[in-house]
C-alpha cells in the first residue's frame, strides 16, 4: 500500500486538514466535488494525517446498488488527499479504519 508522497505532515483535527487541502487550491473539500459524490467526512483524525470518508455510489442508477462505501484517505504535505487502500470496495467504516492500521504499521507508526 503506498501513496504517491510518503512525506506527511501532522494535524490537530480534521478542520485543520481540511483548510490545509484549502490553502493549497485543492478542491477535494471543495462543495461541488463533495456533492457530487455524496462524500461524508468522519470526524476523527488518525495518526494526525488520515481519516475516513464515504462516498455514495451515485454513477449506478439502479437504487439495490447506491449505496455508500468507505474510504481510507491521507492528506500530504502538500495539502493532496489520497486513497490508502482500495478505493470504493469496503462496505463498513471499520473495514477503512484497517487499512489506516495497515499503512500505519507499514511506515513504522505503530
Amino acid at each position: 500500500m503506498q501513496v504517491h508522497n510518503e512525506q506527511h505532515k501532522t494535524y490537530k483535527d480534521i478542520q485543520a486538514v481540511i483548510t490545509a487541502n484549502r490553502v493549497n487550491n485543492e478542491k477535494f473539500f471543495d462543495k461541488h466535488t463533495m456533492h457530487s459524490f455524496s462524500t461524508r467526512v468522519h470526524n476523527k483524525l488518525h495518526y494526525g494525517c488520515m481519516f475516513i470518508t464515504s462516498e455514495r455510489e451515485r454513477y449506478n442508477h439502479d437504487p439495490r446498488f447506491n449505496t455508500r462505501k468507505y474510504n481510507a484517505r491521507i492528506i500530504d504535505e502538500n495539502g493532496t488527499i489520497w486513497c490508502v487502500g482500495p478505493f470504493m470496495v469496503h462496505d463498513y467504516a471499520y473495514q477503512a479504519e484497517k487499512d489506516i492500521e495497515n499503512y500505519a504499521k507499514e511506515m513504522g507508526w505503530k
